[in-house]
């Protein structure tokens, strides 16, 4: 069984820092907007990768960037 002060030291090396926490809401209002706009854009005779491609743009427009 972990100590108190083994529980807080695994605790504070797990927390998120408040830079971290914005990046992880950033991406998820990012992935809303693509997945919303992603729908209106699958059609009958819509190709896959025009369709991968255009929400791809999306989201480098929404600022998503890889890393």
């Amino acid at each position: 069984m972990l100590s108190d002060i083994e529980k807080n030291k695994i605790s504070s090396e797990l927390a998120l820092d408040s830079n971290t926490v914005e990046c992880f809401k950033k991406s998820g209002r990012i992935s809303a907007e693509a997945l919303e706009y992603g729908r209106t854009l699958v059609k009958r005779g819509a190709r896959v990768v025009d369709v991968l491609d255009k929400v791809d743009e999306k989201i480098h427009q929404l600022g998503g960037e890889c890393g």
